[in-house]
């Protein structure tokens, strides 16, 4: 059966090796499905006097607020949780910045 089934890990592709010897699959044979993140960073100064100036500034991270999966439970002893999500990366965060220069 294949490693990943509609884009997720599947459990019945793999069996626990027997009691006391390691399992034959190589280093690195289990990869994510494909992953993408964006980062958005906006600004705009202002010209208030000759000498003087306000500058605002919006950063996002993941402004589409997309998933994106860090780790998966690949342990085969434990069939209920194999090939489950473990983690995922952060979530929308936006940063907003003034900033007065003189």
């Amino acid at each position: 059966q294949p490693a990943y089934l509609n884009g997720t890990l599947n459990p019945a592709a793999f069996s626990a090796p027997p009691s006391g010897q390691y399992g034959n699959i190589g280093r690195d044979a289990l990869t994510g499905p494909g992953q993408f993140s964006i980062n958005a960073n906006a600004s705009r100064s202002f010209r208030l006097a000759d000498r003087k100036n306000l500058t605002f500034s919006l950063m996002s991270q993941n402004p589409i607020n997309h998933p994106v999966v860090s780790s998966w439970y690949l342990n085969a002893t434990s069939l209920n949780q194999f090939g489950l999500v473990q983690n995922y990366n952060q979530m929308r965060s936006v940063t907003a910045t003034v900033r007065f220069n003189f």
